[in-house]
C-alpha cells in the first residue's frame, strides 16, 4: 500500500514537473522576469536579449539596457560588452563613448572576445589620423569574423561619429553594410542615413529608401520616421505626403517625438491632410512632452496666433522660452520678437511658469 501511495506520489511529481516545465517553454519571458526579479544576473541579460532582438516580447531597447545594466552590475561579461555597444550606438542609451569603453574594458577584463577586440582597435587607432597600421587592420579582421552585428554597428558608428578613432566614413559604411545585409535594423537605418545624406559617397535617394524600408518594417521606430521625412520631402520623384504619414503615424505609435511632431507639422500646414489645428495642437503637445524644442516652438506659434487656441501671449512665451533654453534659434528669435509685443506684467507672470514648469 505505501509502495503503491509513493508510486502515485512520484508519478504526480512527474506530471507536474512536465506541466511546470512546458510552461516554461511557452512563456519563457515570464520565467525570465521571476528570476531576474529575484537578482539572477543571467537571467537579466537573457531578458535584455529578448528585448533587444523582440524574441517573445515587443522590441524595446530602452528596457534592453535596463537589463543589461542590472546584470552588468552584477558582473555578467555579456551583459557588460552589450551595455557598451548600446552606448557606443545610442542605442538604449544615450551616445556615451566614455561609457562605452568603461563597460568594454570591464567585459574583456574578463575575457570577453568582442569587447577585447574593440578595445584593441581603439588602442590601436587611438590619437591617429590614419586607420592603416596592421594591428589595427588585425583587430577589424577579428571583429569581422567574430559576426556580432551589434558589434558591427558600434563599430561603425566610431568611425562614423569620430568618438575613440579618428572620423573615416568609409569604414563607417563598411560597417554598417555589414549589420546591415545581416538584417540589423539600426545598422539598415544608419546605412540609409549616409546615403540620403551622401556622406563619403554620392546621394542615392533609392538606396536610402531601400534601407530606410529595411529597418521600418523590422519596427524600429527611428527608420520609420526617416523614411517619412524622405518621402515628405522633394528629393527627386520620392515625394509622396500619403506614404509620409503612414510611417510618421507608426513611428509617432511608438512615442518617436520627431514623428509626432512632423505629424503637427503636416496637420498644421494642411499638407497631404486637411488643415487641422487642433490635431497639431495635440500632436505637438505629445511631442513636448519629451522635451522636443520644435514642437514646443510649433506650439507656441498656435498659441501666438491664436491657431486652433485661444491667442495667449503668456503661454506662447512659456513654449517660446522652453524650446530656447534648448538652444533652438527660431525659438529664440520669436521668443524676442514676441516679448516686444507684451506688457512687462505678462512677461513677468510667463517668467514664473516656465521656472515652475508649468
Amino acid at each position: 500500500m505505501k509502495t503503491r501511495t509513493l508510486l502515485i506520489s512520484l508519478l504526480a511529481c512527474i506530471v507536474l514537473a512536465t506541466a511546470i516545465f512546458a510552461v516554461a517553454l511557452e512563456y519563457p519571458t515570464f520565467w525570465y522576469q521571476k528570476v531576474a526579479q529575484l537578482g539572477n544576473a543571467d537571467a537579466q541579460y537573457q531578458l535584455g536579449v529578448m528585448y533587444a532582438n523582440g524574441q517573445g516580447v515587443p522590441r524595446d531597447y530602452a528596457v534592453a539596457a535596463d537589463w543589461y545594466s542590472k546584470a552588468a552590475e552584477q558582473g555578467n561579461r555579456d551583459a557588460q560588452f552589450s551595455l557598451g555597444v548600446m552606448y557606443s550606438s545610442g542605442q538604449g542609451k544615450p551616445r556615451d563613448a566614455k561609457q562605452a569603453r568603461y563597460w568594454y574594458e570591464k567585459a574583456a577584463a574578463q575575457g570577453h572576445a568582442n569587447a577585447q577586440a574593440y578595445l584593441g582597435l581603439m588602442n590601436a587607432t587611438a590619437g591617429s589620423a590614419t586607420e592603416d597600421s596592421q594591428q589595427a587592420q588585425t583587430w577589424r579582421k577579428t571583429i569581422a569574423a567574430q559576426g556580432n552585428t551589434d558589434a558591427q554597428t558600434g563599430l561603425g558608428n566610431f568611425y562614423y561619429s569620430g568618438e575613440l578613432v579618428a572620423k573615416d566614413y568609409k569604414q563607417a559604411k563598411f560597417w554598417f553594410q555589414k549589420a546591415a545585409k545581416q538584417g540589423n535594423p539600426i545598422a539598415q537605418n544608419n546605412l540609409a542615413v549616409m546615403y540620403e545624406q551622401g556622406l563619403g559617397m554620392p546621394p542615392d535617394y533609392q538606396l536610402a529608401k531601400f534601407w530606410y524600408e529595411k529597418s521600418a518594417l523590422q519596427g524600429y521606430a527611428v527608420a520609420q520616421n526617416n523614411l517619412g521625412v524622405l518621402y515628405h520631402q522633394e528629393q527627386g520623384s520620392l515625394k509622396n505626403l500619403p506614404l509620409a504619414k503612414t510611417w510618421f503615424d507608426k513611428a509617432a505609435a511608438q512615442g518617436n517625438a520627431e514623428a509626432q511632431y512632423n505629424l503637427g507639422v503636416m496637420y498644421h500646414k494642411g499638407l497631404g491632410v486637411p488643415k487641422d489645428y487642433q490635431q497639431a495642437k495635440a500632436w505637438y503637445e505629445k511631442a513636448t512632452a519629451k522635451g522636443y524644442a520644435n514642437a514646443q516652438n510649433n506650439l507656441g506659434l498656435l498659441y501666438e496666433k491664436g491657431d486652433g487656441v485661444t491667442r495667449d501671449y503668456a503661454q506662447a512665451k512659456f513654449w517660446y522660452e522652453k524650446a530656447a533654453k534648448q538652444h533652438y534659434a527660431i525659438a529664440q528669435n520669436n521668443l524676442a520678437a514676441l516679448e516686444k509685443k507684451m506688457p512687462p506684467q505678462q512677461i513677468t507672470d510667463a517668467k514664473k511658469r516656465v521656472k515652475n514648469g508649468k
